[in-house]
């Protein structure tokens, strides 16, 4: 469907439906240091420990054909993938 020669799309049933559930494990570490000033936390974390995929986003890329109909090419894209971190924490 077209508005004023725009390509747009249009939400029907089939265009409704929903991404699969979200589901991610997140691991963080803390070792505490007792300092004459204060604490040093230093921890290790990783977020998605699993690595799933979990889908966020769709986006619809659309070209015109020759004959001049038009096609549209779903792409789904997914969140983060694992990502390890590590970091130091001062407290006083």
């Amino acid at each position: 469907m077209t508005d004023q020669g725009n390509p747009q799309i249009v939400l029907s049933r089939r265009n409704r439906a929903h991404l699969s559930d979200y589901n991610t494990l997140d691991v963080r570490v803390t070792r505490t240091f007792a300092l004459p000033r204060g604490a040093l936390d230093v921890f290790l974390e990783v977020n998605n420990a699993t690595s799933r995929q979990n889908e966020c986003c769709v986006n619809y890329e659309v070209t015109r054909n020759p004959d001049g109909s038009l096609s549209y090419a779903r792409h789904e894209d997914s969140w983060l993938p694992l990502v390890p971190s590590a970091g130091v924490l001062w407290r006083y």
